[in-house]
């Protein structure tokens, strides 16, 4: 009971936090198959007609009457029907214009220029400073003036500019996985991995579409490893980009609200990031931006990796890696002084995660032995679960601690039977949804440890979505 009132609690201030508080998006952003389309938001309130009546003055091809939807009004909801309807008026409105649809397929080997990974806020403040003096500003350059002087006047102010609800009964911290103020309740691990399933594939579409590159790393290498799904105590995404993307993700898209693909879901997502960017912050914020579901508060965070005068740590180059080569190198680190070389990320490959395409870096193992030594790809029994490799999952051990001696594990289709998945549905239902990732993964993991071997074939096109969308239903009630 305690814990509930206490959730009950944090629920009401999320809402009134919300309400009062929080942040007007700066704009909307409609992603589709084609496009990712901008949308303004009157500043003076986010009721649906408002928006309504923005994407009508948008698109003068759109007539205001054709979004009309008497079950809208009454709800204030728009279901995955309305946005499937208006995605396809808004692409067909962008093809009759003469415009070109946006391949938004992953391309191969993707690198960055190494000048994204060097950023001067100072050099920036003072020149936006004396240009002023010679000439007048735009909008555009004011607003980044007043960006950069906010984010070095204030810097030391925050302890962590992303909170997360804290109640002194949490010992085992699950709040701090969740971003306040969009938590409501706290779900299962299995809705977590569903929710996690479509921001991954969002995420590196909007990365694609305005020419953002950006990488899994830590954690999630690990998972990919294994099945390249998230792991199931993995309560997070972390994903890497330059500087210069973070810089132009702050400038350009922060404060956006993202409209999940509705042939995918009906998530909406919101990017957001730490105005502490610019500056290290003491070790104050190591986050530098989030893409999170509002529907849950469960996030990718994101990282900028820099190229500063700091000395690396000496564990950081290979032992066998002569000095002339060492001075070739260019070395990057995080907020958090996590260090890497940028031939261990460069060029990424183009994978498949939770079904979807994405990046990692180029020297996977050399990354996670680093960070986590060998026993992060060799350990199998490991927070209270077991790797059983003839399925490729992450089996609890509550379910069952091995692989079950049965006859007959799988059915002649290759689905797991029901004895085959320790007389467990849950056990027996992920393997089925996922079961077309998994044999994807392996092959393409075979080729990696044959010689790293070409996989581009694998990873040309993604998968279809295989976790549904856990909210839905909420727009049917």
């Amino acid at each position: 009971m305690q814990v509930d009132e206490h959730l009950k609690s944090i629920a009401i201030c999320s809402a009134i936090w919300k309400k009062y508080y929080f942040s007007i998006p700066e704009r909307i952003l409609f992603e589709s198959d084609i496009n990712f389309y901008q949308i303004p938001v009157d500043k003076k309130g986010s009721e649906l007609n408002h928006l309504k009546s923005k994407y009508s003055k948008h698109n003068h091809n759109l007539n205001y009457n054709d979004l009309d939807n008497n079950n809208i009004k009454k709800k204030n909801i728009v279901s995955r029907n309305d946005n499937i309807k208006l995605m396809q008026k808004l692409d067909k409105i962008y093809l009759k214009k003469g415009f070109k649809p946006n391949d938004l397929s992953l391309k191969l080997n993707v690198s960055a220029p190494t000048e994204d990974f060097t950023y001067k806020p100072d050099q920036l403040l003072n020149d936006l400073n004396q240009k002023s003096q010679k000439t007048k500003l735009s909008t555009e350059e004011k607003n980044y003036r007043s960006f950069l002087q906010y984010s070095k006047d204030f810097q030391d102010q925050e302890r962590f500019y992303f909170t997360f609800p804290f109640i002194h009964i949490d010992n085992d911290a699950e709040l701090h996985h969740y971003n306040f103020p969009f938590i409501k309740q706290i779900i299962t691990h299995d809705e977590r991995l569903h929710v996690i399933h479509h921001l991954v594939r969002s995420w590196f579409k909007f990365c694609e579409n305005y020419g953002i590159v950006t990488w899994i790393n830590y954690g999630n290498l690990i998972g990919w490893w294994f099945n390249a799904q998230n792991l199931p105590w993995d309560n997070d995404v972390d994903v890497q980009v330059s500087i210069q993307d973070l810089d132009k993700i702050g400038r350009l898209y922060n404060n956006s609200l993202i409209v999940e693909n509705p042939k995918n879901g009906n998530a909406l997502f919101w990017l957001q990031t730490d105005p502490f960017y610019p500056h290290d912050g003491l070790g104050k914020n190591f986050i530098d931006a989030r893409f999170i579901d509002t529907r849950t508060g469960i996030y990718i965070d994101v990282s900028a990796l820099w190229n500063t005068p700091n000395d690396p740590p000496n564990n950081l180059y290979p032992s066998d890696m002569s000095e002339d080569e060492k001075k070739k190198q260019v070395e990057v680190h995080c907020k958090h002084w996590q260090w890497f070389l940028l031939t261990d990320i460069f060029p990424l490959r183009r994978t498949i995660y939770e079904g979807a395409q994405a990046y990692i870096p180029r020297k996977i193992e050399t990354i996670l032995n680093r960070f986590y030594s060998d026993r992060a790809i060799t350990e199998t029994r490991i927070f209270k679960h077991n790797y059983q490799e003839d399925i490729s999952l992450w089996v609890p051990d509550e379910i069952c601690n091995d692989k079950p001696n049965v006859d007959q594990r799988f059915d002649e289709n290759g689905f797991l039977t029901i004895e085959g998945a320790c007389n467990n549905s849950l056990l027996k239902s992920a393997y089925d949804t996922s079961k077309d990732a998994i044999e994807l993964h392996r092959k393409e993991f075979e080729l990696y440890k044959d010689g790293d071997k070409d996989t581009s074939q694998l990873s040309k096109k993604e998968l279809p979505v295989f976790r549904q969308d856990p909210f839905e239903y909420v727009n049917n009630l």
